[in-house]
């Protein structure tokens, strides 16, 4: 038996065990770059979404509070930790917004009298 070659497989083996398990989160979520970002108003008010490209795990990120408040337009920053994003989640105009990639750490950006939209890294 050759062991360079028990070795090579052995590495191998390792590579793709790692490569599947960078993918998931703990509790089996998909990490942020195997997810989908979008905004709908499929629950009567424009919010942020993921999903997997298969259509499963649909999750919405932004929550309407008890003041009735909209966000839309995400794009995920360059290294897709963070979502970029407008809502009037403080009354009046839009404005810019931050959150963590799994909807947590909200922090607005802007803070003008005029709509700020179509955000984008």
């Amino acid at each position: 038996m050759r062991s360079g070659s028990g070795v090579v497989t052995l590495l191998l083996c390792g590579i793709a065990f790692l490569a599947i398990a960078g993918t998931l989160r703990s509790g089996g979520e998909a990490a942020p770059r195997e997810l989908i970002i979008f905004d709908s108003e499929r629950d009567g008010k424009w919010g942020v979404y993921t999903v997997r490209p298969d259509g499963s795990g649909l999750r919405r990120l932004t929550h309407a509070g008890p003041q009735s408040f909209e966000s839309w337009e995400p794009d995920w920053s360059p290294d897709r930790k963070s979502i970029l994003f407008n809502s009037n989640r403080h009354g009046g105009e839009y404005e810019l917004y931050v959150m963590d990639a799994d909807g947590s750490n909200v922090r607005r950006l802007t803070f003008n009298q005029a709509w700020d939209g179509h955000p984008d890294w």
